[in-house]
């Protein structure tokens, strides 16, 4: 068989889940804890903008693979809501609860008191709750809902979808970082002059909903296709090529789209590389295999990665002086100990209704 033309059809299905989506998960969280650590963030060089200029929109088109615009709204609000609104509140809520009634402040609280903290969670911006990563939760599922009207609306006709997803893309690059810090001053929950868009990041969704549908659309390849080093090896060298010359990213969090043509053009080459290299992994048992666990398990992943590598680096500095030799500590626990807590809470029954999907 050659590797021009990988199959990943029918094989790469397992137990009711898809082999090359659950290994483009693991590779997508491994370059977000990636993009939270001090390897990528000391300086902010190359790695950084490779990482940063297509990690985010690729967990939203994979979010779009399994999208059904067939199923009743009520069903898909329960399940959104399980899946994402659960631990993200269940986490915060308990954290501030751990936070205030121990009568201890943690890194960006201070001075704030349990008002202004449950207020941001509320708020569910990356820039008013204490760990920023879990903006996603909330996000995704305002996101989710939105795309899932857009396929119910046009019945999942293609270019209906693409057409209305479009539209809404150029209103999101448009208005991306309208919220002015006057606005933010009044909240009284972070410094006025970050930038925290609207609640859950609502103004967001014009861009990361057409994503869910751009997955949406493409999920008969993602999950089925086949990799071509015909398209590959171009695509890899024009996504280079763009680095190379402009040196773009994409922080959604910090309402940073980049150069809309040049950013647009990374982040699909960069989700497209990742799927087609997931595709060839897919054929690999030992490779596939790994990925594919940490990428069934992603949700606690992001959602403990950036405090435990915060933690690791800047607690043992005074243990292991090295900042490399505790960045890739950081990085190796921040994704071994979620999983051992994903373990852990597939076998306690507490943990396993505050934590985990009721439904895989």
């Amino acid at each position: 068989m050659k590797l021009a033309e990988v199959p990943t059809g029918s094989a790469v299905v397992t137990n009711c889940r898809n082999l090359t989506v659950d290994v483009a998960k693991g590779l997508g969280i491994v370059l977000i804890a990636l993009g939270h650590n001090w390897l990528v963030l000391g300086d902010r060089g190359a790695p950084f903008q490779v990482v940063y200029s297509f990690h985010v929109p690729l967990f939203f088109v994979l979010s779009g693979v399994f999208l059904r615009g067939s199923i009743p709204f009520t069903r898909v609000m329960w399940s959104r809501t399980d899946a994402l609104l659960k631990p993200y509140f269940v986490v915060l809520v308990t954290w501030g609860a751990i936070v205030f009634l121990g009568k201890w402040m943690v890194a960006g609280t201070e001075g704030n008191g349990p008002l202004a903290y449950f207020g941001g969670v509320l708020y569910g911006t990356g820039a008013t709750i204490v760990w920023a990563p879990l903006w996603f939760l909330p996000h995704l599922f305002l996101s989710a809902t939105c795309a899932w009207a857009i396929v119910r609306c046009t019945g999942g006709a293609v270019l209906r979808s693409a057409s209305m997803s479009a539209f809404l893309l150029l209103v999101g690059i448009a208005t991306i970082g309208s919220l002015g810090p006057h606005d933010i001053a009044l909240l009284n929950i972070v410094d006025s002059k970050a930038s925290i868009g609207w609640p859950w990041s609502l103004d967001l969704v014009p861009i990361t909903a057409p994503l869910i549908v751009a997955g949406y659309l493409m999920r008969d390849w993602i999950r089925q296709g086949k990799f071509r080093l015909s398209v590959f090896v171009p695509a890899l060298a024009v996504f280079i090529a763009l680095h190379m010359v402009f040196h773009q990213t994409m922080q959604l969090n910090e309402r940073d789209f980049g150069q809309p043509l040049i950013s647009t053009l990374q982040a699909g080459l960069g989700i497209y590389l990742c799927i087609a290299i997931s595709q060839v992994i897919g054929r690999l048992t030992s490779a596939s295999a790994a990925l594919a666990f940490i990428g069934a398990r992603s949700l606690l992943v992001l959602i403990f990665h950036s405090c435990i590598q915060d933690w690791i680096f800047l607690g043992l500095a005074d243990q292991i002086a090295d900042p490399y030799a505790r960045a890739v500590l950081g990085l190796v626990c921040g994704i071994a100990i979620p999983l051992l807590l994903w373990e852990g809470a597939r076998r306690n029954s507490l943990l396993k209704a505050a934590l985990l999907p009721r439904r895989a």
